[in-house]
């Protein structure tokens, strides 16, 4: 295991990451230009992309675009940075590492007793908003993180309920 500083809109913590966890990025990267240097051609609509690569970690191998599902997204999503990582989100896009979040199949995927939401282990539980990044919708916060995943059950079981959460599921 590898420890190391990861900054984002809530500060810096200390995450740990196994070597493949480590690797992949690079792994990614290299995924990217591979794909681009082919001439794969690119999935995605430009005008998506308001401010191009204008956020805080655009052009770092990982899409930060919450509009945006799959195995190349950043570990921390916040709204401010939709449609502002336009290369990284486009780049996984074209390779199939991220899909598009489906509004309409998230809400039809989420049955609210179905669902485990964990406990409330979260510094952010209990503060009105569902932070777990599992979940997309009014009534989560702007900021989600894989650290709050299912950490936040109080809230997210609550906004679930009144229809205010659904689940993230991709667009395919």
């Amino acid at each position: 295991m590898l420890s190391c500083p990861v900054s984002g809109q809530r500060g810096t913590r200390m995450r740990s990451f196994s070597i493949r966890q480590a690797i992949c990025p690079f792994s990614t990267v290299f995924l990217l230009f591979v794909a681009n240097g082919c001439g794969a051609e690119q999935d995605y609509d430009a005008r998506e992309y308001t401010d191009h690569d204008t956020c805080e970690y655009a052009k770092d191998g990982e899409c930060d675009d919450r509009r945006f599902t799959g195995t190349g997204m950043a570990s921390v999503l916040d709204r401010a940075d939709d449609g502002k990582d336009s290369i990284d989100c486009s780049a996984l896009l074209d390779v199939g590492l991220i899909y598009r979040v489906s509004k309409e199949a998230g809400i039809a995927a989420t049955h609210c007793s179905a669902i485990d939401f964990g406990d409330d282990a979260s510094p952010f539980a209990n503060d009105g908003e569902c932070d777990d990044i599992r979940f997309d919708g009014p009534g989560t916060a702007s900021s989600i993180s894989i650290d709050d995943l299912l950490h936040d059950a109080d809230d997210c079981s609550a906004q679930c309920e009144r229809g205010k959460i659904w689940l993230r599921m991709p667009d395919k």
